[in-house]
């Protein structure tokens, strides 16, 4: 990353802050530039491997959604720093941010006329209407914090492609309202991130601006009922009068309170609130309502909440290297210097602090109360420190870069490869790339540099899509694939060497490897041709049971005996012989030749290996039960703290050569007075784990 001058560098005006991190706005090069908007996700969020792939899958879903309604996202990217923040940068909104419009009449006592509530409502439910029927997917983390309201009136949706990557976060309800102001519905299965929890955030905000304020932390979802029940309608004159039974219905039924008459749809929700409007003369959700409400709000707010403040970084001392650096021709990028760790309190320089005061205009304590002020009605995961000296944003008015990843040296070898990765839900579809078959998802390449074209193929329809590989750089690709259609089973087809011709039932299918997504249940004929042999064998696929058949084609013609190996594990783990790989412990039964066989059983993430020797006996199920070695694990605290792992209490700190199994673990410690952090940790045979936490430290 190259070093900013204090002649080069750009203006950072600090933002929001909620629990999924912070926002910044780089000044504008010129008045023609569209304004930026960049989110710092908390890395306690980006530490979950696959929220980074959902995130880019989803945005690059969304890529071609041009609505008035919507602040254009323009691209995941990580900085250069230490921890490879995650950011996401989008279209910056002129207009004020729900959570602050509703925090502001909390705390003045102001009230909100019904009609100019139910103005906003309407847009925002048809606004969600056009995600689900044109882009066909769920935004998953509607809130106040994530909506704005334009001086004119009009509703703006930023960050709508959340809800694929805050899925794979796995929390439990109760963490995703109380971290991230994520509402789900409460009266189904597990949490999942669709239409329905459309519906439930909708009515959220809903709720939220019929009574003039947020919800606070206990009040969802046990309170919800309650609130419907006592909630009262704004009037113009400053007044409240009881709702009407109609609205409190809708209510119920967009928050899904009773399963069986909750809206199914948006659709349905809208013609529903269309219906209520249209039924009441006097309270019709009128558009001059909230005009009028936003002319007398930013004529009673702007002088009191004044412009955020704008810091500029101070020169950052040479180094010989950095020397070097400035002489190469950088075009359309101005080299800044990333922040090396967001969420950590770090102190003003002693030779800087005078600067940033007084370019700031105000004193540091009565500005960070001042934001906090403003945002009261927010839940934040911690208490956050602003970017200190030295630290600023990259903004590109053209690519909408945010960070230059170029480093020199003077002895370095040239790179020519890149990578990329790439991972499925579900798993185990197969990677082609530029045709040819590379593996199964999930799967890490080394790629020349240059374009490629990536093809997966799973359930439904191959899925095709163009990368350029940047010598030194990663690629992340994660795809929602279709599963099996209910009443079939999956085969996978594998021979040695590959390029067999396949047939099944006498009716060709096409060479192996292949994998047959929707095959019908019962006893199948699959024939391997090759140009020297041909192999004939019987399978017996069962519904909705993924099988997989391997075929050394170098045995002689004629039908082969042939056995399955099942393996049991906690965690996923690949199946290799030979060095070629079987498949993986997410089948259900892999078949193989009768015989011995040594299967290698891999897990890279965690470090795992291990060979097994086992029989294969002709039309018998071969078990293989993988038990998963244990680390070391080593925890303190300052001052102190009660530590529970994944929920089970195992005392207090410090606590030193703790065995865990290998894996993902969630680690909590809790001080009375200090309260909680949270933190998660992969173990791994090979190297202990240490972790420390400052409690003082928020």
């Amino acid at each position: 990353m190259l070093p900013a001058s204090a002649s080069e560098s750009s203006a950072v005006r600090r933002g929001f802050e909620d629990g999924l991190g912070r926002r910044y706005r780089p000044a504008a090069r010129s008045d023609s530039d569209t304004p930026l908007e960049i989110l710092c996700f908390r890395h306690e969020i980006t530490d979950v491997p696959a929220f980074d792939f959902a995130l880019r899958e989803r945005v690059a879903r969304l890529s071609d959604l041009q609505h008035a309604c919507y602040a254009r996202i323009r691209k995941v990217d990580r900085l250069n720093d230490e921890r490879g923040t995650v950011v996401l940068m989008s279209d910056g909104v002129a207009g004020v941010r729900l959570i602050e419009i509703l925090t502001d009449l909390e705390n003045t006592g102001r009230v909100l006329d019904l009609n100019a509530a139910l103005h906003l409502v309407g847009q925002l439910v048809s606004a969600i209407k056009v995600l689900h029927q044109h882009a066909r997917v769920a935004h998953g983390a509607i809130a106040s914090e994530r909506l704005f309201v334009t001086p004119a009136g009009r509703l703006i949706i930023a960050e709508y492609a959340l809800g694929a990557a805050l899925e794979q976060l796995k929390y439990s309800r109760e963490r995703y309202w109380k971290e991230l102001r994520v509402a789900l519905p409460m009266n189904v299965g597990l949490p999942r991130f669709d239409e329905r929890a459309d519906l439930t955030q909708v009515g959220v905000v809903a709720l939220s601006l019929i009574m003039g304020r947020p919800f606070q932390d206990n009040e969802y979802p046990k309170e919800v009922e309650a609130l419907v029940a006592s909630a009262s309608a704004g009037r113009p004159d400053g007044t409240r009068e009881p709702l009407s039974s109609a609205l409190r219905d809708w209510l119920r039924r967009i928050l899904q309170l009773e399963v069986r008459n909750a809206f199914r749809s948006v659709v349905e929700a809208e013609a529903a609130l269309a219906q209520l409007l249209s039924g009441d003369s006097k309270h019709n959700g009128e558009p001059a309502a909230l005009e009028t409400f936003m002319h007398q709000y930013h004529g009673a707010s702007a002088p009191a909440q004044g412009p955020l403040p704008v810091v500029t970084p101070p020169p950052v001392p040479s180094t010989p290297v950095q020397d070097m650096e400035s002489r190469v021709e950088i075009k359309e990028v101005r080299p800044l210097t990333p922040p090396s760790e967001f969420y950590e309190p770090l102190p003003f320089p002693e030779e800087a602090s005078a600067d940033i005061s007084d370019d700031a205009g105000e004193d540091p304590d009565k500005e960070e109360d001042a934001m906090r002020s403003a945002h009261s009605g927010s839940r934040r995961s911690g208490r956050f420190k602003w970017i200190v000296a030295g630290v600023a944003v990259l903004a590109v008015a053209t690519a909408g870069l945010f960070a230059a990843r170029r480093s020199l040296s003077p002895a370095a070898v040239p790179v020519t490869t890149g990578t990329v990765s790439v991972n499925t839900e579900p798993a185990g579809a197969e990677v082609l790339i530029d045709g040819t078959s590379r593996g199964r998802s999930p799967i890490r390449l080394s790629l020349a540099a240059g374009a490629h074209t990536l093809v997966v193929r799973g359930a439904g329809e191959p899925r095709t899509i163009p990368i350029t590989i940047t010598a030194g750089a990663e690629v992340s690709q994660y795809l929602e694939l279709p599963k099996s259609a209910p009443g079939f089973g999956q085969l996978q087809v594998r021979s040695e060497p590959a390029g067999a011709r396949i047939s099944i039932d006498g009716t060709p299918v096409g060479k192996t490897p292949l994998t047959i997504v929707e095959i019908a249940p019962g006893e199948h004929s699959i024939t391997l041709e090759s140009d020297v042999t041909s192999v004939t064998q019987k399978v017996t696929i069962e519904a909705g049971v993924p099988a997989s058949l391997m075929v050394p084609m170098a045995a002689q013609a004629g039908t082969v005996a042939t056995g399955w190996v099942s393996v049991s594990a906690p965690l996923v783990v690949d199946l290799r012989e030979n060095g070629k790989l079987l498949g993986n412990s997410g089948i259900d039964r892999i078949m193989l030749p009768s015989g011995r066989h040594d299967i290698e059983l891999v897990n890279e993430v965690i470090g795992y290996r291990e060979l097994r020797s086992v029989l294969v006996s002709p039309g018998r199920v071969a078990a293989i039960a993988v038990t998963l070695p244990k680390g070391t694990v080593s925890l303190n605290a300052i001052p102190w703290a009660s530590v529970t792992i994944d929920g089970e209490s195992v005392g207090d700190t410090p606590i030193g050569n703790l065995q865990l199994s290998a894996g993902q673990h969630e680690v909590v410690f809790r001080n009375a007075e200090l309260g909680e952090q949270r933190r998660l940790i992969t173990v791994t045979p090979q190297t202990p784990v240490r972790l420390s936490v400052d409690l003082t430290r928020k």
